[in-house]
């Protein structure tokens, strides 16, 4: 074939395509899906420990080789990990049905010769037998899982008789922390977290015009403020250099490391423990991964970066959302 003619048959290629591309939009279809990007990047989704994102993106080649198995295996997954947080805050019962559910996503995957798929079976039925009490059952069953998730870890916890609770533990949530009031000492800028880290708070431009605010809480040399704002009430956080209380030994302190926790229910947020106070402009989905500050009466105060920012906010949430 001579240079000419592979150069003509390349244009009308060239055409054909744009055509084809046309058509689609005219159409109001959508361009070919590159199915094969999808899938790797759903396969890195879960190497990082994205189960649900991972799944998601499964979803959107159904068909695709293994597409349908692997919506079920990142599920199981996601279930795994949902328990381990439960088992983490002694809510036994709530863990014994995510190991559940897991097992039936991989009950489905039973003759596929998918991955590690039995072997997730019989840690399905360790974990069950260890939440409910078996010990003895657990550790045999353990004993020949190892390598598989945790296994090696929870039997040697059992052999040491190390066991899981019997019961959740008793909680007691913060009541409403007592704001003391205070004054600012000259302006200055705030955010909606200890530090200039996070989101910066841009309703209350000058602290100081403000009539009143308080301080509820201090944190790594920042005081969390209350103020009442046509919106409703407001906490956000101002350096406690610029901040003078009334007094400060009953301000509360907030110790300790936040711990990661999935929110389980589709809730709206706060900039306050409860629906008087502003709402925050973020909506936290089923599935979010939160760090967990502390609880303040049926509330709890949760650090997330919102979709689309790059630093994180403080916000409050209904502690039942969590459960």
């Amino acid at each position: 074939m001579t240079g000419h003619k592979r150069s003509v048959l390349r244009f009308l290629a060239a055409v054909f395509t744009l055509a084809a591309l046309l058509f689609c939009s005219a159409v109001g279809e959508d361009p070919p899906v590159d199915s094969k990007s999808i899938y790797e990047n759903a396969k890195k989704f879960f190497l990082l420990g994205k189960y649900s994102e991972a799944a998601d993106q499964f979803s959107r080649i159904v068909g695709y080789p293994d597409s349908e198995n692997w919506v079920l295996y990142c599920k199981a997954h996601e279930e795994f990990k949902t328990a381990d947080d439960y088992e983490g805050r002694g809510y036994l019962s709530s863990a014994r049905e995510c190991i559940s559910r897991a097992g039936d996503c991989l009950t489905l995957l039973a003759g596929q010769e998918f991955e590690d798929a039995e072997k997730l079976k019989a840690y399905c039925t360790a974990r069950s037998l260890e939440l409910d009490g078996s010990t003895q059952a657990a550790l045999e069953k353990y004993s020949g899982l190892s390598g598989v998730l945790d296994s090696s870890d929870r039997f040697l916890r059992l052999s040491e008789g190390r066991t899981l609770p019997t019961q959740a533990p008793e909680e007691k949530p913060l009541s409403f922390l007592s704001p003391v009031p205070a004054s600012a000492r000259k302006n200055t800028a705030t955010y909606y977290g200890p530090g200039s880290s996070f989101v910066p708070q841009e309703l209350i431009p000058d602290i100081t015009a403000l009539p009143a605010i308080a301080v509820c809480a201090e944190e790594d040399g920042f005081y969390m403020l209350e103020a009442d704002t046509e919106g409703g009430k407001l906490r956000f956080w101002a350096p406690s250099l610029r901040i003078k209380p009334e007094r400060i030994d009953t301000i509360h302190k907030i110790i300790g490391s936040p711990g990661f926790v999935t929110v389980f229910r589709d809730t709206e947020a706060f900039f306050g423990p409860g629906d008087g106070y502003v709402p925050a402009p973020c909506f936290v989905s089923a599935g979010t991964r939160v760090k967990a500050v502390e609880e303040e009466a049926e509330y709890t105060h949760v650090e997330l970066t919102p979709a689309g920012s790059d630093k994180p906010v403080r916000v409050w949430i209904p502690t039942d959302a969590l459960r």
